[in-house]
């Protein structure tokens, strides 16, 4: 098992490592219309707000959906000349998304956070995959901004998923998954499921099963605020997999259509791109096991692996730009993915299996 990860990951490492090859930009400009799903976001959505009137790409439109905040962030958005509307009754971020797409001129919808803060050219980078008609949605790099200790574990996150297994995985067309913070999609296609709990996943294997491709763009950059604790950032990491596992459980079979040629596996491979933490800390508990057991042929082994899992994770964070020292954490995020993620997991299928319905309270940002 050892063995096949290190030879997994390090073929992961190799083509996400190779540069892609350049697309080149539409001749034919596409009507692109914005849109911000916010609640309570007073502090932050103006300064998205300001980057996207700075986008090097003209966008149509920018429509602020505020899902009936209890602060003043339908009033900030008003203020900054865009389309601001305000929910009656909150609706939840699927259904004011859909709501959003409704309302929407343009033919491709880019949807943000109200605490991303783009790069100038992202939607620029963002749209051009829109020229082939078989992309249905594109992902870009969602970066952390960092500083302090919760937010040095959520970039080096990020770093493995988006310098590491989202390059990888749209080389091969091996299902890329939408981060929900922003990406883009065809309008025809912006249809959410009100009941996820995590839309992002749900769309992503809805557009695949309706044949079209998910697709990552390595330039569009846009940053994001951490949550501000740690029991914060716990619980958002137990919502993504409550979600996924939901997602699983109401479109089974869906793997077959993701990976025609390698079926369940295939979906096994995908969570374990994603995993590195988690057998970074497996493979120290192993090498731990075989010098206490006085295996030292498998003990250099452990060794050795353990040496290529960090290397992987040190050239991810330099891909992603971020501190050296960020990668100093690995231990403390590889052990929280060994206690608190396998714990998540199990929890959730369970709680599905029950039927048992989740509830869960959105992380206030910073």
């Amino acid at each position: 098992m050892t063995a096949f990860l290190v030879v997994f990951y390090g073929i992961i490492c190799y083509f996400a490592m190779r540069k892609t090859k350049t697309r080149r930009y539409s001749e034919h400009p596409k009507k692109v219309s914005v849109i911000v799903p916010a609640y309570n976001e007073e502090g932050v959505v103006d300064n998205l707000l300001r980057d996207l009137k700075n986008s090097s790409f003209a966008v149509g439109e920018t429509i602020v959906l505020d899902d009936n905040s209890t602060d003043s962030t339908y009033e900030v958005a008003k203020k900054m000349n865009v389309i601001a509307v305000r929910n009656e009754t909150k609706l939840g971020k699927a259904a004011t998304l859909n709501k959003g797409a409704r309302m929407a001129q343009g033919d491709i919808l880019v949807v943000f956070d109200a605490d991303n803060r783009p790069e100038k050219d992202c939607i620029k980078h963002l749209i051009k995959h829109f020229d082939s008609k078989d992309v249905g949605a594109v992902a870009g790099v969602t970066k952390i901004l960092t500083d302090g200790f919760v937010s040095k574990l959520a970039a080096l996150e990020f770093s493995l998923c988006f310098y590491l297994f989202q390059p990888f995985s749209t080389r091969f067309n091996f299902f890329p998954i939408l981060h929900g913070a922003f990406f883009g999609i065809r309008r025809e296609l912006a249809s959410f499921d009100d009941d996820a709990l995590t839309e992002d996943f749900a769309i992503s294997v809805d557009i695949t099963s309706r044949g079209y491709r998910v697709e990552f763009e390595p330039e569009a950059v846009s940053c994001v605020s951490p949550p501000s604790s740690f029991s914060l950032f716990a619980k958002q990491r137990e919502r993504w997999i409550r979600g996924a596992v939901q997602v699983c459980f109401r479109h089974k079979g869906f793997w077959k259509r993701a990976f025609p040629h390698l079926g369940f596996f295939g979906l096994f491979l995908l969570a374990i791109g994603y995993l590195l933490p988690l057998v970074w800390a497996s493979n120290l508990i192993f090498l731990l096991l075989c010098y206490l057991n006085g295996e030292p042929l498998l003990m250099n082994v452990a060794l050795f692996s353990l040496a290529v899992f960090t290397f992987i994770a040190f050239l991810a964070n330099f891909r992603a730009k971020n501190r050296a020292r960020n990668v100093f954490v690995l231990p403390f995020l590889s052990f929280f993915y060994f206690f608190f993620v396998v714990w998540f997991f199990a929890k959730a299928v369970v709680l599905e299996h029950l039927r048992f319905e989740p509830k869960f309270s959105k992380i206030p940002h910073k």
